[in-house]
C-alpha cells in the first residue's frame, strides 16, 4: 500500500536480458576444404538487409561469437482497496507490457541465405503485444 492514499497500492516487475549468442556462418561455401559446409565467417561487422534488420559489430569469428537482440518488458498492476475490516472491495488494473516493445529472438545467421540473413522476423518466446485487465476481489 502506498501511504496517505487510503487503500492505492502499485507493484511492477521489469525484466531485462541480454541477447543469446549465436554463430554467423555461411552453408555454401566450404573454406578449409574439409567437407563441412557450416564455416564461420570472419571476424567484422555484417548488416541484414530488408524491413527488420539486424547489425552484428565486432563479430569473433568462432562459435557463438554474435549476441542477438535484447529483452525488455515491464508489466505493472495499480489496486485501490475501498473499505475496511472483513467487509472491502478491491479493484484492480493490470498492464502486461506496458511499454509495448517487440522482443525478436535471433535471426538467421546463415549468410548462404541472403534473404534471411540477419533479419528479425521470429518474436521471442516470451513476447505478447501489451493487454490491460481489470478485475475486482470482494471480501466478506
Amino acid at each position: 500500500l502506498i501511504p496517505r492514499t487510503r487503500g492505492l497500492n502499485l507493484s511492477w516487475v521489469v525484466r531485462a536480458l541480454s541477447g543469446s549468442p549465436f554463430s554467423l556462418t555461411n552453408n555454401t561455401i566450404d573454406q578449409d576444404r574439409n567437407g563441412t559446409f557450416a564455416e564461420p565467417l570472419p571476424a567484422g561487422d555484417y548488416t541484414g538487409v530488408g524491413a527488420e534488420p539486424y547489425t552484428v559489430k565486432g563479430y569473433k569469428s568462432k562459435r557463438n561469437g554474435a549476441n542477438g537482440p535484447g529483452f525488455l518488458n515491464a508489466d505493472l498492476r495499480l489496486g485501490y482497496r475501498l473499505g475496511s475490516g472483513e467487509r472491502r472491495v478491491e479493484l484492480i488494473a493490470d498492464v502486461f507490457n506496458l511499454t509495448n516493445r517487440v522482443n525478436f529472438s535471433n535471426p538467421s545467421g546463415n549468410q548462404g541465405a541472403p534473404a534471411s540473413f540477419l533479419v528479425l522476423t521470429g518474436y521471442s518466446t516470451s513476447y505478447a503485444p501489451r493487454k490491460v485487465q481489470l478485475g475486482a476481489r470482494f471480501q466478506f
